[in-house]
């Protein structure tokens, strides 16, 4: 996606009326468009589709204690 696209999810995301969770790999603009959000680390892994090492995020509109509490389907 290109910065734009990024920036019309975030403004769609962001007035979501309900929960939302979404996934990415970290960046700093990924961090600026949802700063006020929750975010949660993965460990690094290496990505082979870039032969680097990159850490994927989860950032979600609710707090973590309710990821962490709620039973998978649940």
């Amino acid at each position: 996606m290109r910065h734009a696209e990024h920036s019309a999810l975030a403004d769609a995301l962001q007035n979501v009326d309900g929960k939302v969770a979404l996934s990415s790999y970290e960046s700093e603009l990924m961090d600026a468009l949802y700063s006020d959000w929750n975010r949660i680390e993965a460990p690094v892994k290496m990505c082979h589709s870039s032969k680097a090492p990159r850490r994927e995020v989860l950032w979600t509109n609710y707090p973590a204690d309710v990821l962490e509490s709620s039973p998978i389907g649940g």
